[in-house]
Order: structure tokens, then sequence, then C-alpha cells
């Protein structure tokens, strides 16, 4: 776990587990760098696209 992004070193470990499991769903993706830049605020296309997929993995 934790290889997806090159930033998970800055997650707490209790963290890390969740993100790899959104992760792993489909809902996130990260950054085009490959950065998940947890210290970092989402947007709110960010957020839009996060709900979104996850209401169509609901349907």
């Amino acid at each position: 776990m934790g290889a997806s992004f090159t930033d998970t070193r800055q997650l707490q470990p209790d963290a890390l587990q969740a993100v790899e499991a959104v992760r792993s769903a489909g809902l996130i993706n990260g950054l085009p760098d490959g950065r998940l830049d947890p210290q970092g605020k989402a947007t709110r296309a960010q957020a839009a696209v996060v709900i979104y997929r996850l209401l169509g993995q609901m349907e």
C-alpha cells in the first residue's frame, strides 16, 4: 500500500489505508505528477468528480 502516490509519507498512518481504498475504488486519481497532495485543498471541481464517481458506483 502507498506506492500509488509519490507523497504518501505526508499522510498519517491511519489515513493511508483509507486513501488507498478510495484510490482502488477509482474515486481519486491524484495529480498528473503522481502526487496526492494531502496537505493541499481540493477544488470544487475535484470534489465534484469524486462525488460523481461515487454516485456512479452506487447505481
